[in-house]
């Protein structure tokens, strides 16, 4: 296990090895991410359209009425209120929300519910899904598939999205709590004396909902996607992801807010590169179709791909786009297929653009996390929640070739060593039993040389008992 340890910190981030603000920014393309986000504009731009057209359908809005544009230009006219705020929503938020400046109506509250209800679902699950990626990529050196990444944004898809209703509820009773002191208190009728004991108070607890309604509005600029990252890095409950994600903001606020503008200008920088490129690609090819030619088809391309006038804002139709169009040859077949395919390949191309932006963008979040937590808490980068299988198993350090190679000998030379130990003691026992069996033969020598001595003992006694009987014998006849 100390192996393994070492191993793993040898892949990990440390942050002491790692400071300086630009490292939040060195996070890799991963391929797998990239395809759950374009995944998810995917999914989440058909939802637009059909809540765009639910809403036409039910109101007297008009066929070109979108509710989706009204809800995002109401929020950059909001975001135009603050010093620099238009410039950083039109560089950086419209761009990822694909909806360009324009003249619309007011959304109504019933709109911004409906759609950020969808957003929330949406990139709920392939947010937590691409954060967990990263958590792998960043944290340990290691990559999952995209199996495993939606299995997990799936089993985590209810703590996402009951951590923006949590955020969303305390805010916004934050702001009821302010609203009903205030209401309550103002229709005290003709009571002077008690109004003004009871307002002083009261005033003093407005101006606290207020400060923590404002600080929980701010730091969600910064922690928003920090949440996910925490619930994709430590498998957390709602209330855990966000309370880490505040704490980490608040306790290191600089870091956090200059992380963040980092991130945020290197997507734009991206982004005004990769839009750069196919403005290029579409001049090289208005050049090879010539003016005449490629009138018609910037026509039917519309607003970045999007099939719209950037006048009127109306959907074109291929037989409109053509119409006072004369082919050199009489037939237009050809140029509209051409059209039509190039419509359709710069639309996949530009939305695999802002998935990319997304996909770098989550990544950049899930570094920040990591640096953050590190700071804070001490947390390794590496210190990643891995599913239970995986806990149960004890990770064994890979072994290289050349110490397999070097293994085998020391395995052989113990395997031979056992071998003559064994036969050392075999030939021990052997001996121990010949001279045991020696020692057995002398003593039955021993015991048959005092048989024989003692039969002759008895003999040399018995042979002068005999003389002496034949002796007395004779005296008697005598």
């Amino acid at each position: 296990m100390e192996k393994s340890w070492e191993q793993q910190a040898e892949k990990a981030i440390t942050y002491p090895e790692e400071r300086g603000l630009f490292k939040g920014l060195e996070v890799p393309i991963v391929s797998n991410a990239i395809i759950l986000a374009f995944v998810g504009y995917v999914v989440f731009m058909l939802g637009v359209m059909g809540i765009d057209r639910a809403i036409s359908a039910v109101g007297d809005h008009g066929s070109d009425f979108s509710a989706y544009k009204c809800v995002v230009n109401t929020l950059g006219e909001w975001a135009a209120r603050f010093p620099s705020g238009k410039r950083v929503f039109d560089v950086v938020i419209r761009p990822v929300l694909l909806v360009k400046p324009g003249p619309t109506h007011p959304a109504e509250w019933w709109m911004f519910l409906a759609f950020g209800g969808w957003f929330v679902i949406v990139w709920s699950l392939f947010a937590g899904a691409i954060s967990r990626i990263f958590a792998f990529r960043i944290g340990r050196d290691e990559t999952i598939t995209l199996s495993e990444a939606l299995a997990f944004g799936i089993k985590t898809w209810p703590t996402h999205i009951f951590s923006a209703i949590l955020v969303a509820a305390f805010i916004g009773l934050m702001f009821v709590g302010a609203w009903v002191l205030t209401l309550l208190l103002g229709r005290i009728p003709y009571v002077k004396v008690v109004t003004l004991w009871l307002m002083i108070p009261a005033t003093l607890l407005v101006l606290l909902f207020s400060f923590i309604m404002a600080v929980l509005v701010v730091g969600l600029l910064f922690c928003f996607n920090m949440i996910s990252s925490a619930i994709a890095a430590e498998y957390t409950d709602s209330f855990d992801a966000v309370t880490r994600a505040y704490t980490y903001v608040i306790e290191r606020p600089w870091h956090a807010i200059l992380y963040t503008l980092l991130t945020a200008a290197m997507v734009a920088v991206f982004l005004f590169f990769a839009g750069l490129g196919l403005k290029t690609a579409e001049s090289a090819i208005a050049y090879g179709l010539g003016d005449k030619q490629f009138t018609p088809v910037k026509k039917y391309l519309g607003k970045d791909y999007s099939n719209t006038d950037p006048i009127t804002g109306q959907t074109v139709s291929l037989k409109d786009a053509f119409t006072g169009y004369k082919a050199d040859d009489g037939s237009t077949v050809s140029l509209k297929a051409f059209a039509v395919c190039m419509r359709y390949i710069f639309w996949v191309v530009y939305l695999l653009i802002f998935a990319t932006a997304a996909s770098v963008w989550l990544g950049c979040r899930m570094k920040t996390y990591l640096l953050l937590r590190y700071e804070v808490d001490g947390d390794e980068p590496d210190e990643i929640y891995l599913e239970e299988e995986e806990e149960l198993i004890e990770e064994k350090p890979p072994v290289a070739p050349s110490e397999k190679a070097e293994e085998k000998p020391k395995e052989e030379e113990k395997k031979a060593e056992k071998e003559e130990t064994a036969k050392v003691k075999e030939e021990k026992e052997e001996e121990e039993k010949k001279e045991e069996g020696k020692e057995g033969k002398k003593e039955e020598g021993k015991k048959e040389e005092g048989k024989q001595l003692r039969g002759r003992k008895k003999k040399e006694k018995e042979e002068p008992k005999g003389e002496a009987g034949e002796d007395k014998e004779g005296e008697k006849k005598e």
